[in-house]
């Protein structure tokens, strides 16, 4: 049996200058339910530019059972190893060879790590250890694992904190693709709330924006200093951004909206959320992402739900 994998990708502009020799990431290969490695395949994606050598590791989603822990645990691991298998070269320093790990890689983490952290907005510094969810848990162990390859191999890594992704090719299972659907089907649509009726909120960050973050981080990552340049007193950069709006929203405002562009009113089932396994509110403080990356987002939610419509209509409702 082949796991389905979702992939989220960034397109990156040609007038960026960029050597595209390979661009692959990883895909796992699952026969049954073992995950040993013996029955996985995995086959990398390598991106260089100009500057140097610089490996793009996105975000996965493989819908089995019992499995999400060790696949997200496992792809973290893969494209680590990747980056030092594909990116070793051999240099001599006084006159003894030494490798030399020449990628810088930028992952995908999630607002997910804030998981029961109710200090709001979501800063980069604030504490990440009490996840509301085993997906939370995944993504904070794959924080981990990256601090550790930088640690042991001095790899340049920089995590992107993405919050609630948006807009043309997204993932189906996400509740703007799954409203629009089943309002379009006549069908009833799931809204949860939280205690007193409270509105449960989102920071809907649209592609558009989350790829100029992706780009951005891309460009001033420093690179990889190996093992030879730990112990020469080198530091390789280890850096984590939240990519978000900065400007949450109300998922009642969300189904609003969608109501509107699709011209066609929602049936809605509102349900109290869950007291377990998910959060009422995301909000990112993107200072950091602003003063470092340059990262300043400029798509409010009704212009990007506008544009996933058109798409929609245009690509899914045809077929």
């Amino acid at each position: 049996m082949t796991s389905f994998v979702d992939l989220m990708g960034c397109i990156l502009p040609e007038n960026r200058g960029l050597d595209l020799f390979a661009m692959v990431v990883w895909a796992i290969w699952k026969r049954g339910n073992d995950m040993r490695a013996e029955n996985q395949a995995e086959i990398g994606v390598v991106i260089r530019d100009s500057k140097g050598q610089v490996m793009v590791s996105l975000a996965q989603r493989i819908p089995l059972p019992n499995t999400a822990i060790e696949v997200e645990a496992l792809a973290a691991r893969h494209a680590m190893e990747l980056a030092l298998e594909t990116g070793l070269n051999k240099g001599v320093f006084g006159g003894t060879t030494h490798d030399i790990y020449s990628y810088t890689v930028v992952w995908a983490s999630s607002s997910s790590v804030y998981g029961l952290n109710t200090k709001l907005p979501f800063s980069e510094e604030d504490r990440t250890d009490q996840p509301a969810s085993l997906y939370a848990a995944t993504k904070k162990a794959d924080e981990e694992i990256a601090h550790s390859y930088n640690h042991i191999y001095g790899l340049s890594l920089t995590g992107l904190r993405f919050f609630t992704v948006y807009g043309p090719w997204g993932r189906p299972d996400m509740a703007y693709f799954e409203f629009t659907k089943n309002i379009l089907k006549g069908k009833n649509i799931t809204v949860f709330q939280g205690p007193g009726g409270i509105s449960v909120g989102r920071d809907f960050t649209y592609i558009d924006d989350v790829v100029k973050g992706c780009i951005a981080a891309l460009d001033t990552a420093g690179k990889s200093i190996g093992r030879e340049g730990k112990r020469k007193g080198l530091k390789a950069p280890l850096r984590v951004f939240n990519i978000g709006n900065t400007s949450p929203e109300s998922v009642e405002k969300l189904v609003g909206i969608l109501e509107r562009l699709l011209k066609k009113k929602a049936m809605r089932d509102v349900q109290e959320m869950p007291k377990n396994g998910d959060v009422m509110f995301t909000h990112a403080n993107i200072s950091l992402a602003t003063r470092e990356l340059g990262y300043k987002p400029t798509t409010d939610l009704e212009t990007g739900l506008k544009k996933f419509v058109e798409w929609y209509v245009d690509w899914i409702q045809k077929d």
